[in-house]
Parts: C-alpha cells; structure tokens; sequence
C-alpha cells in the first residue's frame, strides 16, 4: 500500500502502532497476518469510526486517500484473479 511506504512504515510496524492506539480505547489490537491481508487484498478491514480515524491518523491521510488505496488493491486483486 502506497499509504505505508509514504509514511515510511512497514507492516508490522503499522500493525504495532495501530494495536497501540487501538487496545486503550477499544480493546482490540490487529495482526501482522490481518495487515497483510487488507495489502493484499485478500480481505477489508471491518473498522469502527473510532479505529478508521486512528488510521488516517497514523497513515497522516484523508478518508479518500484511505478508501482510493483499498479500491485500487481490491481492483490489483480481482485482475490478478482473473488471470488465473
């Protein structure tokens, strides 16, 4: 995801600092497995609002940003589908 390597974050990484900022407010953390995931477009992020704004926080993005990034990885995926 272009959002990742703008903000210079690897995956584990944005894993680690969403479960930081997610776990006292919400309780949940996510997987290195889960991000790698939605990167790969194998599955999205089910998010509440609280999580989606910490997300764009830690991205430094829009909502549009963040929802023109997982569009364009779903279409990677469904073309690489295709072509199977």
């Amino acid at each position: 995801m272009n959002l990742l390597k703008r903000r210079g974050l690897t995956q584990r990484r944005f894993s680690e600092l969403l479960s930081e900022r997610w776990q006292p407010i919400t309780g949940r953390t996510i997987s290195l497995q889960a991000v790698g995931n939605w990167i790969h477009g194998r599955s999205v992020p089910k998010l509440e609002p609280i999580e989606l704004a910490i997300t764009i926080e830690v991205l430094d993005c829009s909502l549009t940003e963040l929802v023109l990034a997982f569009e364009e990885i779903r279409k990677r995926s469904q073309s690489k589908d295709r072509i199977k």
